[in-house]
């Protein structure tokens, strides 16, 4: 189906302003596992000007990937914005104003879209604008955040399992060992900042962000489907934009899907998403 190049060109900055969210998610990963690291260092006999060193260098680690994150949450919170514009505008046919995408672009320092090439096309619907197509865009996105976002929770749930373990079973080798005071007094001090790291912060805090925002996504698709199904009365525009609404919410605390994963599983998510009509005839 034809869509005109002004919905192109919302999808293209979209996907620019959530890939530079992704970006900056990366990096706020690498600083805190360069904390991780710094901790360990810490933890060996070192001098005092060293220890001293590490310390001003975990300060400025730290801040930065404070600063990496609150960038990746700005980012994503405007390609949310344009995503919605471009749900309302491609789903209901609702006119969108391009200052209103300008000055999205604007506060994220990314205009060149705006008069850039466009792209193919974004979403799978074939059905007149109106109620029942949002809907079935608003299915789509939820069907993809859901199994996105459930495979990502997988990844980080097992390093997070990983590196809990680890220090389990390596407290029981210390324990099972010679010279044990000496052993557990320096096995303590690197297994607390590894606990810190892997079980309670960084990675532990996000398997779970994505665990909530796949059911959420989930649950969309799943109503969005009753809605669908329904031959029996058209869809409402109120019913369309509540259904909207929740999705919205459900995408209100999360956090970009890296790149990795969604090219991974793009084409068997695709295929398995191009079929789901076969499979119900």
């Amino acid at each position: 189906m034809n869509q005109s190049t002004e919905a192109f060109k919302l999808t293209d900055a979209m996907y620019d302003v959530f890939k530079t969210s992704k970006n900056w998610f990366a990096m706020s990963f690498v600083g805190a596992f360069a904390m991780y690291v710094i901790a360990l260092v810490s933890a060996t006999d070192l001098n005092a000007r060293v220890v001293n060193l590490l310390a001003a260098v975990a300060v400025l680690v730290q801040m930065a990937a404070f600063y990496a994150r609150f960038q990746s949450e700005k980012f994503y919170g405007f390609g949310e914005q344009i995503r919605r514009l471009n749900l309302k505008r491609d789903g209901i046919g609702a006119e969108v104003s391009f200052m209103e995408v300008a000055k999205i672009l604007e506060n994220a320092g990314k205009t060149k879209f705006l008069s850039g090439p466009a792209s193919g096309k974004y979403f799978d619907s074939i059905s007149p604008k109106g109620p029942h197509r949002l809907v079935e865009h608003l299915g789509e996105c939820a069907f993809w955040t859901s199994a996105l976002s459930k495979r990502t929770a997988r990844i980080f749930t097992a390093l997070s399992t990983f590196g809990f373990l680890s220090g389990v079973f390596g407290f029981v080798i210390v324990v099972l060992s010679e010279n044990q005071e000496i052993n557990i007094a320096a096995f303590a001090k690197i297994l607390i900042p590894s606990l810190a790291f892997w079980s309670a912060s960084e990675v532990t805090s996000t398997a779970i962000k994505f665990y909530n925002l796949s059911r959420d996504a989930g649950a969309v698709c799943e109503k969005a489907d009753v809605l669908l199904s329904n031959s029996q009365q058209p869809i409402a525009e109120r019913e369309a934009l509540l259904l909207m609404d929740e999705y919205n919410c459900a995408l209100a605390s999360s956090l970009p899907i890296p790149d990795g994963i969604h090219r991974r599983n793009q084409d068997l998510l695709n295929e398995l998403w191009s079929k789901k009509q076969s499979v119900m005839t």
